[in-house]
């Protein structure tokens, strides 16, 4: 499905009956389309993002540079911790919404289930973090590469070292 802003701005919601507010399964399969699209969305800026970089990192030759190939290795490293957290926090999610059911001998889950919501709580906020982290490095790659591209222009021959900011952004 692709998803526009006035899809969720339009978006209703039945009301339940016996109790107050939407129903939890038609918002929750409604915002499970928001978070693929959303996830599509974020992978395509990736992507366009990497093939702006790629694009000007190379040489005449079309040979990438050893500050490009880095920042590679460090985006597919976000990229898969980032899938590994995903696919943690499923799995403690599943075991989180199974319940007591399985409890060997009547016991109860209740301390297990504690546990689970706590390391899936943990996980979303890491993963908020590591969102937040490939965003300001997404932030901070553009930046640089609009600095390059803005000195090249101006006809230096010479770039200044890896991580060197020359005009800071204004706050």
């Amino acid at each position: 499905m692709l998803l526009s802003p006035e899809d969720v701005v339009r978006k209703t919601f039945n009301t339940v009956v016996l109790r107050r507010g939407y129903d939890a399964d038609e918002v929750d399969a409604f915002l499970e389309e928001v978070v693929q699209e959303l996830r599509r969305l974020h992978g395509r800026v990736d992507e366009l993002e990497a093939e702006a970089i790629r694009r000007h990192h190379t040489d005449e030759t079309g040979h990438e540079s050893e500050r490009l190939r880095m920042e590679k290795q460090q985006l597919e490293l976000v990229r898969r911790e980032r899938a590994e957290l995903v696919e943690e926090l499923r799995s403690l999610q599943a075991q989180v919404e199974a319940g007591p059911q399985g409890a060997p001998g009547g016991e109860s889950l209740e301390p297990q289930r504690d546990d689970l919501q706590r390391q899936v709580a943990e996980l979303r906020a890491e993963l908020d973090r590591l969102h937040q982290h490939h965003h300001e490095f997404s932030e901070h790659l553009i930046e640089s590469v609009r600095e390059h591209l803005h000195l090249l222009e101006a006809g230096h021959d010479q770039l200044p070292p890896h991580g060197t900011v020359l005009n800071p952004p204004v706050r």
